[in-house]
């Protein structure tokens, strides 16, 4: 009998992709193959989003889709969406089992229940109320890699490894406190002892990965900061590079900078979500920040490391945002010179404060000024990789693609994503190139020389 064939299709954050990537661990020591969403498969699971009204819809639209072209095979929903609105897909007929985030950690033998056909139908399943309390501080869904896996997860050299799970914010626009509870920190050796292991089977880069990264260590005994968790990782773990992921622009402390700044491991590039350059805007999405304490953390920054790669997301079109306040978002954007940006136009979701707030501007206007700041992020895109043509850069190396194979892309220690020809077998290596010629999406370069050697070598299945 040959191995049940499991699919999986992530949407949202990367602490989604850090859960996918510990399910496919625990699946592979279960004797499942696992094989892409395009291929023909067992049982499909969709590990959803739930940040917006649109991710919920986007999700139901994934389902319908998976029944239409895999009738036969089984679809299992997870993650944020299957936790607050669990009755919307166990209805669904496609669907053979729903698993909010708190059962995540059994999910692998349920998963390998529904391969064999013993899994209970979506409509029978006891459906867990969302929201479990605030105050709840047990990790509840523990997804850390087996010991006993012989290979990274999805051949992948830059593992996401979640470090912190929740959130004690209410920002205004959001829901995922809800659906992940409270902020709740994994320890520091448990995390130290997974890149290890990432180290041993040839990661080159690990990115630290939370919903709320930058309270890593306040519920713990005794307590900890982010600055004291990213020095034991440089310092303990081997790892080539270490990359953060989002940390709140309130939360860049001088002790986390020192450490970026002394560890050459440690990436210089930082994700800050803006949200609005309005202050009257981030006050209406009870933001924790101004716009001046915004610019005052880019300024630190980049005063103790000048060519920081410094990122922000975008949100457009909240309630409140009038011309004017707009205006004040390109403004502070283009006074910030960032490296990038990510735009996302405002979605109501229900149960959010933000959803019945009035004065939401019309959907004309707020495509249009998505438009606009696009354009802005592809100019800021640009201008930071102009900063860096000529010069030699180390990269980490993607797996080739299929359609491409002799075009090799990587991204450099300071956010820029290159592209060059070379072997493919330089996948997953960190590689020296030279910039050559900015460029959107990818600057081109050359290839001088291979750095390293993975352990590993992909799998053929």
């Amino acid at each position: 009998m040959s191995a049940p064939r499991v699919a999986f299709v992530t949407h949202g954050c990367r602490v989604n992709q850090a859960d996918t990537l510990a399910l496919e661990d625990a699946l592979r020591v279960r004797g499942v193959t696992l094989v892409t969403a395009e291929e023909d498969a067992d049982v499909y699971v969709l590990n959803s989003c739930t940040v917006t009204g649109d991710a919920n819809t986007q999700a139901q639209r994934v389902v319908r889709k998976l029944g239409r072209a895999r009738p036969h095979a089984r679809v299992i929903v997870t993650g944020c969406a299957a936790e607050l609105a669990p009755q919307v897909f166990a209805a669904m007929p496609q669907v053979a089992l729903v698993a909010g985030n708190a059962r995540k950690t059994h999910l692998a033998d349920e998963i390998v229940a529904a391969c064999t056909g013993h899994a209970r139908t979506g409509s029978a399943l006891p459906i867990e109320p969302s929201g479990r309390p605030r105050s709840a501080r047990r990790w509840t869904h523990d997804l850390r890699p087996s010991a006993h896996v012989t290979h990274l997860p999805t051949f992948r050299a830059r593992p996401f490894v979640k470090v912190q799970d929740g959130c004690d914010y209410s920002c205004a626009f959001c829901v995922i406190p809800l659906a992940r509870g409270a902020s709740r920190s994994i320890e520091a050796d448990r995390v130290l002892a997974e890149l290890r292991g990432y180290v041993a089977l040839g990661a080159q880069e690990a990115v630290l990965t939370g919903i709320h990264l930058g309270h890593w260590g306040r519920d713990l005994s005794p307590r900890a900061t982010l600055a004291h968790l990213l020095e034991r990782v440089a310092t303990e773990t081997g790892l080539a590079r270490v990359r953060l992921g989002s940390v709140e622009p309130n939360e860049i402390t001088d002790a986390l900078l020192e450490v970026m700044r002394a560890h050459p491991s440690v990436c210089p590039h930082l994700h800050l979500p803006l949200q609005s350059g309005d202050d009257g805007v981030l006050r209406r999405m009870r933001r924790l920040y101004t716009t001046a304490d915004y610019a005052g953390a880019v300024r630190r920054t980049r005063a103790v490391q000048p060519e920081v790669a410094i990122g922000a997301d975008v949100i457009v079109g909240h309630p409140g945002e009038d011309d004017a306040a707009f205006e004040r978002t390109v403004s502070l954007v283009r006074a910030l010179d960032l490296a990038y940006l990510h735009v996302f136009p405002y979605s109501p979701r229900p149960g959010t404060a933000s959803a019945l707030q009035p004065d939401r501007p019309p959907s004309e206007r707020v495509a249009a000024r998505v438009d606009r700041l696009c354009r802005e992020a592809d100019a800021n895109r640009l201008r930071w990789a102009r900063r860096f043509e000529g010069r030699e850069v180390d990269v980490l190396v993607d797996l080739p693609s299929q359609r491409r194979p002799g075009t090799l892309r990587g991204v450099s220690r300071h956010y820029v994503p290159v592209e060059f020809d070379a072997d493919p077998s330089l996948g997953g290596h960190l590689a020296r190139v030279r910039i050559d010629r900015a460029g959107l999406p990818r600057t081109r370069a050359t290839l001088l020389e291979r750095l390293s050697t993975p352990v590993i070598e992909p799998e053929t299945t």
